[in-house]
């Protein structure tokens, strides 16, 4: 009997200190991606070009970089997202999955919605967990400048065993979540046939989650810039984050080579990460399209790890190109006649 009560005081034991244990090691993970909900991913294509994503346009998981960027998207879209970080590690569970769809909701309007989870621990012994809410609408001011807005709820909850509830933390004495309203404006301008250049800026109303102590998430303002000649395009982006901590920047350089219509190989590098991936579209259904997007990725600092991100994409029917609306010739007049009267004499 005594051995028993033994062994479950060791097993609680134990669970309590596992859980200290993870929750320790997710902040050495969240302060080497900077902040929490920082992500380089999000987005299979947009990792695999090295998060130099933000000048790219016409697809809805933009809504995570650059809501300017959902301009051009004609039929209703869908993109669902897993991200499986740190492949290798042993006992270490981390997750991100992301889902997000755009349509049109006028002539130069389109509207989006997208969903993000992070998830430390399976569903039976999840740690850690945050979460975030997206609404963007997206505006072709003219044929080269786009605009778009994006509002977001962020919300975070630790998941504690009943060991680590009775050790009377006063960290959570009222919660073990907490959650916050923020924005994301954007822009995306076509400086020339070749070059297109954005500017994003996210988080940009204050969003404390702490649960105890303030913890703000930082501000983002995010530049970025294209050339795009044919089949190939160069892309760099520069993260500047407002905050007092760890690196405050953040450096993407990113690539894609369009093969072909259904083929397309890509490679990306920023200051946490090395990264490849490939994009495949085919016609599903008639006139759908199904794209598939894989990006593979080396993380810079921690040894004998991978990071695999998956990406689905379906758009109903065939695209459609707006073609710009053209000006009524003027014609040229020679004469007018007025119905004056005119005296002969």
């Amino acid at each position: 009997m005594m051995n028993s009560k033994i062994t479950k005081r060791n097993r609680a034991s134990a669970a309590g200190l596992i859980f200290v244990i993870a929750v320790c090691c997710l902040s050495v993970f969240t302060v080497r991606s900077f902040a929490a909900f920082f992500d380089t991913g999000l987005s299979a294509r947009g990792a695999a070009m090295g998060g130099a994503y933000s000048t790219m346009y016409g697809s809805p998981d933009l809504i995570f970089y650059n809501p300017a960027g959902l301009k051009n998207i004609s039929n209703p879209e869908l993109s669902v997202y897993y991200h499986n970080p740190f492949s290798g590690l042993l006992n270490v569970d981390f997750n991100t999955t992301a889902i997000s769809f755009a349509m049109p909701v006028y002539m130069k309007g389109v509207f989006g919605i997208g969903y993000t989870q992070f998830a430390a621990g399976d569903s039976q012994d999840r740690l850690y967990q945050e979460t975030s809410l997206w609404a963007a609408l997206s505006y072709k001011v003219s044929e080269r400048f786009q605009t778009g807005v994006t509002l977001k709820q962020l919300s975070h909850e630790y998941f504690p065993d009943d060991r680590t509830m009775s050790l009377g933390d006063k960290t959570f004495d009222s919660s073990w979540s907490a959650s916050a309203l923020t924005a994301d404006i954007g822009m995306r301008a076509v400086l020339s046939r070749t070059l297109n250049a954005a500017i994003t800026y996210q988080n940009m109303l204050p969003a404390d989650i702490g649960i105890y102590d303030k913890d703000e998430v930082p501000s983002i303002m995010r530049f970025a810039g294209d050339f795009t000649n044919g089949k190939f395009t160069l892309a760099v982006a520069q993260d500047i984050r407002s905050q007092d901590w760890g690196d405050k920047t953040t450096t993407c350089v990113g690539s894609e080579w369009r093969i072909s219509q259904k083929l397309a190989m890509r490679a990306g590098y920023n200051n946490d990460e090395v990264s490849f991936g490939f994009g495949i579209n085919m016609k599903v259904f008639g006139e759908d399209n199904l794209a598939f997007n894989y990006a593979y990725s080396v993380p810079s600092g921690i040894s004998s790890v991978v990071s695999h991100r998956l990406e689905l994409k379906l758009r109903r029917g065939e695209k459609v190109v707006r073609e710009k609306p053209q000006k009524a010739e003027k014609k040229e007049i020679f004469w007018e006649d007025k119905g004056e009267e005119i005296d002969l004499e």
